[in-house]
């Protein structure tokens, strides 16, 4: 036999975990069984984590009814009508050799992307399962994937692909999955990707991508993993830390909570796009924005990890108030050459004390620490 496989044995007989040609045709020596042992087979596989003999696009496979996939693919989505096809397909070209559920969650999206799904899920049933929202959830402070994706996950593993990003890989699932299943000591499996910024496809310049293996410190440190290129272990299908839902964005917690139990792999191949594009939810913000909402991730993560990592966050935190700081400081210097006051206190011009600033960012720091 060829390939990566195991050996179960039921009833006295021996079945290798490739060879499930009474469940799909493949060019190996077939399996027969009786019904009853067949059964008997199926509920082992489902346990073991089932099969095929060759890699094999998930659009083609058909697996029997109540199998248990080995991966869970959470995509959410918010009018991306131009972009979903292009996921959606990235997903569908995947070649793996075990069954593969798609988990979509549309946040009530004003434009086609939903009839598009629906048109996916009508053709593949088997593989896309979507929820579509009435109402927008995120405007009320609900996100994606905590709320509506990881709790219905089955698979032993997640990855990762907002609508608007997309997989260029066929073999991605399958080179992640085949060394996660190796080596147990790691929780997470990741890869390079390529960044379409407003139509142009580049190689990667936007993060910091260090040795191939690396640890939660290493992460506290830097997030240098893109969302659409994790695989990570299903931890979060029964329940998520409390801080989950007080973080605006959930990629990074996803990341840092499964890093807690396990290394991080990196594989040094471009199998992913991060588009980025005037429309998404990040690049409209202002630059205060996105500094205010990735200091308030920080304060919500900076108590739950062990010393050494909250440390770490604790430090991120004060550096990004600092860089809030020296942008209300630039503001403040537009404002007063446009005749205008600001009383805040980050009304801080270019002749201000050392001493005005400090003041400035304590009163910052109290209001994100103790809310006051």
């Amino acid at each position: 036999m060829q390939g990566i496989h195991k050996e179960y044995q039921f009833s006295n007989k021996v079945i290798c975990t490739d060879v499930v040609a009474i469940l799909i045709k493949c060019n190996e020596e077939v399996a027969r069984v009786s019904v009853n042992e067949s059964k008997e087979i199926l509920a082992g596989f489902n346990k073991a984590g089932l099969r095929i003999c060759q890699p094999m696009k998930i659009a083609e496979q058909t697996w029997p009814e109540g199998t248990v996939p080995i991966v869970s693919i959470c995509c959410t989505t918010y009018n991306h009508e131009k972009f979903i096809r292009k996921c959606l397909d990235g997903f569908l070209m995947q070649e793996t050799t075990f069954p593969v559920e798609v988990l979509i969650n549309d946040d009530a999206s004003t434009d086609r992307t939903a009839d598009i799904i629906r048109e996916y899920e009508n053709n593949y049933p088997h593989i896309i399962r979507p929820i579509y929202q009435v109402e927008n959830q995120y405007s009320k402070g609900k996100k994606p994937n905590p709320s509506f994706n990881y709790p219905r996950s089955n698979g032993k593993y997640i990855a990762l692909c907002e609508g608007d990003d997309y997989w260029i890989h066929p073999q991605k699932l399958l080179k992640q999955i085949y060394f996660l299943e190796a080596n147990d000591d790691y929780s997470i499996c990741f890869h390079n990707a390529k960044i379409l910024n407003n139509g142009n496809l580049v190689d990667n310049y936007l993060k910091k991508i260090g040795p191939d293996t690396t640890n939660i410190t290493d992460l506290a440190k830097d997030n240098y993993i893109y969302t659409a290129s994790s695989l990570v272990r299903n931890y979060y299908s029964k329940g998520l830390p409390g801080y989950f839902e007080s973080c605006q964005v959930g990629d990074y917690p996803f990341l840092l909570f499964a890093a807690q139990t396990g290394k991080i792999k990196f594989i040094d191949e471009c199998m992913s796009v991060y588009r980025i594009h005037e429309g998404g939810v990040w690049s409209t913000k202002t630059t205060i924005e996105k500094l205010e909402s990735s200091a308030a991730i920080f304060k919500h993560l900076m108590n739950n990890f062990n010393s050494e990592v909250n440390s770490i966050l604790k430090d991120r935190h004060i550096e990004l108030l600092n860089k809030v700081i020296e942008e209300y400081k630039k503001l403040a210097t537009k404002k007063q050459a446009a005749g205008n006051d600001l009383y805040t206190p980050y009304s801080i011009y270019n002749n201000a004390a050392f001493s005005t600033i400090l003041k400035a960012l304590a009163i910052k720091i109290k209001a994100y620490l103790f809310g006051a």
